[in-house]
């Protein structure tokens, strides 16, 4: 029916319908830091898994995408809810699948922190949650499409101001080394390239002090780079494994350090392994990824 007013009128109709406000979304009714509170595992300082129940909540708070919203928005904005925010991201990616889920939205909101190279807290917990994302290969896709490698790569120079504590150089060469992992020839030629040599013998000493130190005692002299944080032996050595892998010249330089050493003691059950502490992420303990690393330096030693 070609009718004006008719027409007009069905025009009208549908206006009438569009001009009514479309359903708001439900913002969260708590704070990222009680939420952050909330999802730490009972009696670790440093919010990590133990195969507890705590485990199940991260796991659902990683797959909710108003929350990972949320903490987007809250890295975007200056104050102690992005440093909230930042270090919740490390506490919620446990696992491959929560990850991954993390990093579609949240990955470029902490790219966009570290080039903003401001506030240094803020910095600190941004890098320790990214090198938490880039240790799962499944992620460097999303990474890469945020720019991770050349956001890492402003901090690789050591801070010879003497202004941070924390070692925002060693973090990112970590964080590179994760991603020198990718299937991506680009990607990883690239993470490699920018992780100095001279990090190998500090990676390696930081795997060697959490073998011979407690939990409780890295917490407390902040051992990991500065951070008040617990890490696990596996989390050193699969960074060195990397890049011994992926680089002659970085296996080149572990020849003379202490690391053909401390794998023989590894290996060799002098040293304990930390099967345990990995068992709820479902991953290689320290004595699987020893024995890559040392099959990485006889392969490149031919």
């Amino acid at each position: 029916d070609l009718c004006p007013w008719k027409h007009h009128n069905s025009v009208n109709r549908g206006m009438d319908v569009l001009e009514k406000p479309p359903p708001q979304r439900q913002k969260l009714d708590v704070s990222i830091a009680d939420l952050r509170e909330s999802l730490a595992a009972p009696g670790c300082s440093d919010e990590a898994t133990r195969g507890t129940w705590a485990d199940k909540l991260k796991l659902k708070a990683a797959s909710d995408v108003e929350i990972l919203r949320a903490v987007a928005a809250a890295l975007a904005t200056p104050g102690e809810e992005a440093v909230h925010a930042a270090a919740l991201v490390r506490s919620i990616a446990i696992n491959p699948q929560s990850a991954v889920a993390v990093s579609k939205e949240v990955a470029p909101a902490l790219c966009s922190v570290l080039r903003r190279q401001k506030d240094g807290i803020l910095l600190s917990w941004s890098l320790m949650a990214l090198i938490r994302l880039a240790q799962h290969p499944e992620t460097h896709p999303t990474l890469r499409r945020a720019g991770a490698a050349p956001s890492l790569s402003l901090f690789t120079r050591p801070n010879h101001r003497g202004r941070v504590a924390v070692r925002h150089d060693l973090l990112a060469s970590m964080g590179l080394a994760f991603l020198s992992s990718s299937s991506s020839v680009e990607i990883r030629q690239e993470a490699c390239a920018l992780v100095p040599l001279r990090t190998i013998p500090e990676l390696v000493q930081l795997l060697r002090q959490r073998l011979q130190l407690s939990a409780e005692e890295v917490v407390a002299k902040k051992v990991f780079c500065g951070m008040p944080v617990d890490y696990r032996p596996r989390f050193a050595a699969q960074s060195l494994t990397l890049l011994c892998e992926a680089s002659a010249a970085h296996s080149a330089i572990a020849w003379q350090s202490p690391l053909p050493r401390l794998l023989c003691q590894i290996l060799g059950g002098e040293l304990p392994n930390d099967a345990a502490a990995n068992l709820p992420f479902g991953s290689p303990d320290v004595v699987e990824m020893s024995s890559r690393c040392r099959a990485a330096l006889l392969f490149h030693a031919k």
